[in-house]
């Protein structure tokens, strides 16, 4: 008798939860957001384009929800929505022409659990900017519809636009501060002998992979300094190599847009013949001199570090 009872506590408990389970589940679905696949930017806007060895301007397409259903987007240039916008809004926008761009794809299939594809427009980065050039005054669009079809009979917004402008951005690596800075280091009889110093070097793109650099003196560091004091009137000294270590070699890492780079100088390395402590104003040019991906941004390879070494 005590087997049968047992039993039948055990199958009320198993039942229970199977329903309680079965009921939590309906009620986080009924709460939930049906599927809906829409783009991610409508209307006009300006989409930045990295100028890589393929300039890619990305149309992106999201699908939110609960994640319940297939659904597919096709996309289509058509030229008129850009003529209406003009019309709607008294502008002079013009339709880029199909020479300064190739569609890689038109259909985007979306399964289930999918969340965010692109539509990828090859743009001809070179040509563009010779076009924009030429053309100062101009702003170039290009105008998309983008049908959505499900696989689920619930309603659907079946059509979205973009006027998307293209912007073309140079990928570039190079110091946060640069040029002369206006701050010195300071260093005195009570700092410690070696002080520690870093700086910020990012770049201006999504990185898919670690980006390799490096750091060095700058080749004209002389030249550099005495152009300094010609220009400012001041009395810098070209911060001696032996008073100052820095590693030559550094990384971005894949998705992270900067590495903090650090070097230290010792006051020690600082004295004259004598043993006295050569106190002045010094300059550290530092200069970024290799990457291993895309360009050094020719404004900001460089930093001018200015040092006090005082008493």
């Amino acid at each position: 008798m005590k087997k049968i009872i047992q039993y039948s506590l055990l199958l009320g408990i198993f039942l229970s939860t199977v329903f309680l389970n079965s009921s939590c589940e309906d009620t986080l679905q009924k709460d939930m957001v049906d599927d809906e696949i829409y783009l991610l930017k409508e209307g006009l806007h300006t989409i930045d384009v990295y100028n890589f060895a393929e300039a890619i301007l990305p149309i992106t397409i999201i699908k939110s929800g609960v994640g319940q259903r297939d659904a597919t987007a096709s996309l289509q240039v058509k030229p008129e929505l850009l003529q209406a916008y003009n019309t709607a809004n008294n502008t002079t926008y013009k339709v880029l022409d199909p020479a300064f761009y190739t569609l890689k794809s038109t259909t985007l299939t979306f399964n289930k659990s999918a969340y965010k594809q692109t539509f990828d427009v090859r743009i001809n980065a070179a040509e563009y900017l010779t076009l924009l050039a030429k053309n100062p005054n101009e702003i170039y669009v290009l105008p998309a519809q983008v049908d959505f079809q499900s696989s689920s009979t619930t309603e659907m917004r079946s059509t979205m636009e973009i006027l998307a402008i293209p912007h073309i951005i140079e990928p570039f690596i190079g110091f946060n501060q640069f040029g002369l800075l206006n701050d010195a280091n300071d260093i005195n009889s009570k700092t410690a002998p070696i002080s520690s110093y870093y700086l910020k070097v990012s770049v201006n793109y999504p990185t898919d992979k670690d980006v390799l650099f490096s750091l060095e003196e700058a080749t004209d560091a002389e030249a550099l300094v005495n152009q300094v004091n010609n220009e400012g009137s001041t009395n810098y000294k070209l911060l001696p190599k032996e008073s100052y270590e820095l590693k030559k070699n550094w990384d971005i890492k894949k998705g992270a847009k900067y590495a903090e780079v650090g070097y230290t100088v010792n006051k020690t390395k600082l004295v004259s013949a004598d043993g006295k402590a050569r106190y002045g104003d010094y300059l550290l040019p530092l200069s970024i001199t290799e990457v291993s991906e895309n360009k050094i941004n020719p404004d900001s390879k460089l930093v001018l570090i200015p040092f006090k070494y005082h008493e």
